[in-house]
């Protein structure tokens, strides 16, 4: 499945700054693993905050859930093969507080890209600068001493791919 800002839109963008860029690995979690935010109601202590997580944390599927008090919020990493945002929404209720869920949504992608040309680390920064006004682009690492970056990004939030000749 093509997602929409994939490594050839990252690997022009960074010939666009002056730079060759090669492909060494890209972890596409090919909707595997999503993610969903939840408004959970009701939470007014740090204790009902910690129930809500150990209760997500608890369900087949989920990797990974961070409930946060101040926002009212949760943000769940969860494998729709295993569950579903119904079920969590349902998880969330058991424990006596409200769920509504606000979004849904494919995981990050990340490319790792082995850039030849670069000699110093204000050229780095050129093409750092240059990735992260993509759109969708979560994060860019920078391994000075390799010369590689790796790029994170949300292939939902991206414009259509630009492929290379």
């Amino acid at each position: 499945m093509k997602t929409h800002l994939q490594e050839d839109q990252i690997r022009e963008t960074i010939e666009d700054a002056g730079f060759e860029a090669v492909l060494i690995q890209e972890d596409s979690k090919e909707l595997s693993i999503l993610t969903c935010r939840l408004h959970i109601k009701g939470m007014t202590c740090t204790s009902c905050s910690t129930t809500v997580e150990s209760a997500l944390q608890s369900v087949l599927g989920v990797q990974k859930a961070v409930v946060a008090l101040a926002t009212e919020e949760a943000e769940i990493h969860y494998d729709p093969k295993l569950v579903s945002t119904e079920q969590l929404i349902k998880e969330v209720n058991d424990t006596g507080f409200e769920a509504i869920l606000i979004s849904t949504g494919a995981d990050s992608s990340k490319v790792h890209l082995k850039i030849e040309g670069v000699r110093s680390e204000r050229s780095m920064r050129i093409v750092e600068s240059s990735l992260q006004a993509l759109p969708g682009i979560e994060e860019v690492d920078i391994d000075f001493v390799l010369n590689k970056f790796s790029v994170s990004y949300k292939p939902d939030q991206t414009a259509p791919v630009i492929s290379l000749k």
